[in-house]
């Protein structure tokens, strides 16, 4: 009997499925970063997906999107340029990367055709297009990636089960305070995924302030000038609504160099309530081996409490078809607490210094 083999696809195995690979910086270890085309339109809102619908919904083009101004709560129309041949067996999903996220900037993803928001069918060959809304800053892209696109077959997240037995192996969860594993008798699974409770204490939580000066995606942003720390009474956040919070997790997460991780919400009925995260994806070796305090994107559709230890977010783990040639080892490694986008830095070193404090 033929083994079925189930997982997402490595970086060395996503060349045959773009067209045309601007740069190498491109492939990720488990995805992909579509390039964004220069056209693109401010539209009325969202809606309707459809080709005839986008076009009645655009309010003007915009010659060049990397150039632009981008204003806060505005929503703009982007384009990708590769086209993708998705094989038979595979889907795609979309996540916005996490530079974008800590910005508050909100990206759906769909394609062609419009049936499908932040994933394809199986077997897609076609575009994808974006609607991008910044929502707590003006922003300018230059060069910017906006998401990441993974490829993998519909049974490719781990159960439980299986979660446990890697963790004989390697303990996935570890106590950032101490430098500990955390016991497997000491986490909690919610639908086969880990469970992630929010780190809310003093300064360690960073609410946007009003700037209307558009933050350079590409280049040094004063983060005293953008963030502040709001008031952390007995541990506890009174998030207003519709406010983007950035702030940590308690746990590091461990993602060995065979595995790939997706952030998702505590419950689904939390959904009702807010938001806890923008970007999701996350990439194989990332917290490898001492664990990486994640980073939430919380925002709430109405006034919520958010206290120090409550659940806020779920790890769900996936195979990887075949070990990456890279692992992760971008600008969050080695975060012990929340971090703010890379393109913030401190006022006394910002030619070199990303918010290493924070």
């Amino acid at each position: 009997m033929t083994e079925i083999l189930s997982g997402i696809l490595p970086d060395w195995r996503l060349s045959s499925l773009v067209d045309n690979i601007q740069n190498n910086s491109q492939v990720q270890p488990a995805s992909y970063e579509p390039y964004v085309l220069e056209e693109a339109w401010e539209v009325k809102a969202f809606g309707s997906l459809t080709p005839s619908i986008r076009r009645e919904n655009r309010i003007r083009k915009i010659k060049n999107i990397k150039t632009e101004d981008l204003k806060k709560d505005k929503i703009y129309e982007i384009q990708f340029a590769e086209t993708f041949s998705i094989p038979p067996a595979f889907f795609a999903k979309v996540s916005p990367k996490s530079s974008i996220g800590r910005t508050g900037t909100y990206v759906l993803t769909y394609t062609d055709d419009g049936k499908y928001i932040n994933h394809s069918p199986f077997g897609y060959n076609g575009k994808f297009f974006a609607y991008l809304q910044p929502r707590s800053f003006n922003i300018l892209l230059e060069d910017t990636k906006l998401v990441q696109l993974r490829f993998q077959t519909i049974d490719a997240k781990l159960k439980e089960n299986e979660l446990r037995r890697e963790w004989e192996k390697e303990p996935l969860l570890r106590d950032l305070e101490y430098n500990l594993p955390i016991p497997q008798s000491g986490v909690e699974f919610n639908l086969d995924g880990l469970v992630l409770k929010a780190f809310v204490k003093e300064k360690s939580v960073y609410a946007p302030k009003e700037n209307f000066t558009s933050i350079n995606l590409m280049g040094h942003n004063y983060a005293e000038a953008y963030w502040t720390n709001p008031p952390i009474i007995n541990n506890s956040l009174l998030a207003k609504e519709g406010v983007t919070y950035i702030l940590g997790s308690m746990e590091g997460m461990v993602t060995p160099p065979y595995l790939a991780a997706e952030l998702r919400e505590y419950t689904e009925a939390y959904m009702s309530f807010h938001q806890a995260h923008i970007a999701g994806f996350i990439d194989p070796g990332f917290g490898y081996k001492h664990g990486n305090s994640l980073t939430f994107e919380f925002t709430p559709y109405s006034p919520m409490t958010i206290r120090h230890g409550q659940p806020l977010g779920v790890i769900d783990y996936f195979r990887m078809l075949g070990q990456p040639k890279k692992i992760y080892s971008g600008s969050y490694a080695n975060s012990s607490k929340a971090r703010l986008g890379k393109c913030f830095v401190y006022k006394e070193n910002a030619e070199q210094t990303p918010l290493d404090k924070y």
